[in-house]
């Protein structure tokens, strides 16, 4: 797995690799305790631009977890927080960048410490 997305809960943060290196870092906002954000290993199954921008920003990029995905938002200051339906909610500037440079089936992490992190991303679950 040279490409991939590592999203830290308890940090707040995703984590872009490209070949095997961090290529950039984004504040998110991620599920609250009623509605969590789903841990696991997972993979960006579409990727839309959304036109008339509402609750999910500009872009939407859909996980294989259905019902959840990495989007914009229409509350910017609600990132870094854990106020959504489960859903990772990035800055509309951020996830814009970020859709450009993410592709069909690449693998999405989503540990909820950094402790979680080297156990999930050595799993052999990882497509």
């Amino acid at each position: 797995m040279d490409d991939y997305i590592l999203i830290v809960q308890k940090e707040r943060r995703l984590y872009l690799y490209r070949d095997n290196l961090l290529r950039a870092v984004f504040p998110v906002a991620i599920g609250k305790t009623q509605t969590p954000t789903p841990v696991g290993n997972w993979q960006v199954i579409n990727k839309k631009i959304l036109t008339e921008p509402g609750v999910f920003g500009t872009r939407w990029i859909g996980l294989d977890n259905p019902g959840y995905g990495i989007h914009g938002t229409n509350t910017p200051e609600a990132i870094g927080s854990a106020v959504s339906m489960g859903c990772i909610r990035m800055y509309n500037a951020d996830v814009e960048q970020l859709f450009d440079l993410v592709f069909i089936g690449m693998p999405v992490i989503i540990a909820a410490d950094s402790m979680n992190r080297c156990q999930l991303s050595h799993t052999n679950r990882i497509r």
